[in-house]
């Protein structure tokens, strides 16, 4: 199953125009996309101009009421200086292509049992996915540091008589390239617009890649009959705690992205049947809340107070150290 960035799947046989904003908008821009965090903004708000949200950090602060244009956005994070000083709005463009084409859809993801299967619903949602992993700015540092380390590493090789590390090649990733002393002094040289284009670069550059990945998981949804779930400000994310997000194509990486309130979209390589709904027993709802909870580092986005939600969680945790005998 191959996919494009620049050429993405109708959705469905009758999609509406894909509405695209003007770059002088995308000064504020969104790591979570504004369109999902409508469906978990408060009932009373959801349909008016700015849905507001509660928002409680995970280390810090109190819960509070937030318009989601404010929620998980930061200033032309997707953007950096060209040569020239002036902005660069491919990546977020683009973005905003896969966001629209998507939100045609949600609705029926959020509240419905839509086919899972389906081709042009799956690589369009693969993509999204990747995106929203490598769009995070928890990536954005990752990129930095892998800069210094590399850095360092080559800095650190013996010198031939020029004053040139003895490298031959660098291995990035399942790449092989060869090594240029005089493109390594432009490298090593690079300031914070040449690091925050190498982050904007590798989302283009590695979606195709993670997306494919998402590709050959299984995929599933565990839904609710009550709106019980909420989300973060990371909302796609590995479960195993011995895992990171970016080591989602190992076999044993199991996944969750929570679609609304009431659906979950699980992705693991278990052998079970795939595109499968699951009805999630009373009772069992808190898990998956728990599992938003310790995945951020930042914090929960939820249509209802947080306080609601840490004290079923506090249950819920209570409960497993008694089954486990840890009480």
């Amino acid at each position: 199953m191959n996919i494009k960035f620049q050429d993405l799947p109708s959705l469905n046989a009758e999609a509406k125009e894909i509405n695209i904003r003007s770059p002088e908008s995308f000064k504020r821009q969104h790591w979570v996309p504004r369109f999902y965090l409508r469906y978990f903004a408060t009932p009373e708000t959801r349909d008016t101009e700015n849905p507001q949200v509660w928002l409680l950090h995970r280390k810090a602060g109190d819960a509070r009421l937030t318009g989601t244009r404010k929620v998980a956005a930061s200033k032309f994070l997707y953007s950096p200086q060209n040569d020239h000083g002036n902005r660069e709005f491919a990546t977020e463009t683009q973005m905003g292509k896969i966001e629209s084409l998507l939100s045609q859809r949600w609705t029926d993801l959020a509240n419905d049992f839509v086919d899972i299967n389906s081709e042009p619903l799956r690589k369009g949602l693969s993509l999204f996915l990747a995106t929203l992993l490598l769009r995070h700015p928890s990536h954005k540092i990752r990129v930095e540091e892998s800069n210094r380390k590399l850095i360092s590493a080559i800095e650190a090789q013996p010198r031939d008589d020029d004053g040139n590390p003895l490298v031959q090649s660098v291995i990035i990733g399942d790449k092989e390239v060869p090594f240029d002393p005089v493109q390594w002094r432009e490298y090593r040289l690079c300031g914070t617009r040449d690091l925050h284009q190498r982050f904007v670069e590798s989302i283009r550059g590695d979606a195709i890649y993670v997306a494919t990945l998402l590709l050959k998981k299984r995929w599933s949804v565990v839904f609710s009959e009550k709106a019980t779930w909420v989300t973060s400000d990371n909302p796609f994310f590995v479960i195993d705690p011995h895992l990171t997000n970016y080591q989602i194509g190992a076999p044993e990486a199991k996944a969750m992205f929570p679609l609304s309130p009431t659906r979950i979209l699980c992705l693991d390589e278990l052998n079970e049947p795939d595109g499968q709904y699951y009805r999630i027993r009373d009772g069992g709802e808190a898990l998956y809340n728990y599992l938003v909870w310790v995945n951020t580092d930042g914090f929960m986005i939820s249509p209802r107070h947080p306080d609601e939600v840490l004290l079923e969680l506090d249950y819920f945790v209570r409960e497993e150290k008694k089954r486990q005998g840890l009480t």
